[in-house]
């Protein structure tokens, strides 16, 4: 047989169309491979941000409803000059949203303690995902708030004030 025979030259392109298929193959799949290895590199690089922009999201919604809260403390003594209302009848009262009233809200826990002489709030994350500090307010001072240091100290009256 030589070289030039028609059968072997259409045998011949055959093989060579399936080595180039097979090759053309083993490309895309290395760039597939390729492709899905930048991508869970990226996202191991972005998740941390991606974590801690919910922790800022609820500590910043955690700090606004501490801010609603005390307006509403204060809003309620000028006008109807009831001292230190709990979370429920300031939202009968219309002062603040239900969701508030319910003790939680965006990741946050909040406690109101009442006593004749002082109103206190307090502000604790309900895991560490949302947040690792407490938050304080009170109204002898002024509705400063006031933040913990160590993430597994309650924040009070001796705390740090938070400087917006």
């Amino acid at each position: 047989m030589s070289p030039q025979n028609p059968l072997i030259l259409t045998i011949m392109d055959e093989i060579e169309a399936t080595l180039q298929e097979k090759k053309s193959y083993r490309n895309r799949l290395g760039v597939w491979i390729l492709l899905s290895l930048i991508f869970f590199i990226i996202l191991a690089i972005s998740l941390p941000d991606i974590i801690g922009g919910k922790e800022a999201s609820s500590v910043g919604s955690a700090i606004a409803s501490l801010r609603t809260i005390a307006h509403a403390q204060e809003s309620n003594l000028e006008k109807e000059k009831k001292h230190c209302l709990s979370l429920d009848e300031l939202f009968q009262v219309g002062l603040i949203d239900e969701k508030l009233s319910k003790g939680e809200k965006s990741g946050y826990r909040f406690q109101i303690l009442q006593s004749s002489q002082n109103c206190e709030v307090i502000a604790q994350p309900i895991s560490r995902s949302t947040g690792k500090k407490t938050f304080y307010i009170s109204e002898k001072d002024n509705w400063t708030i006031r933040f913990s240091k160590d993430e597994n100290e309650i924040a009070n009256a001796d705390s740090p004030f938070l400087i917006p």
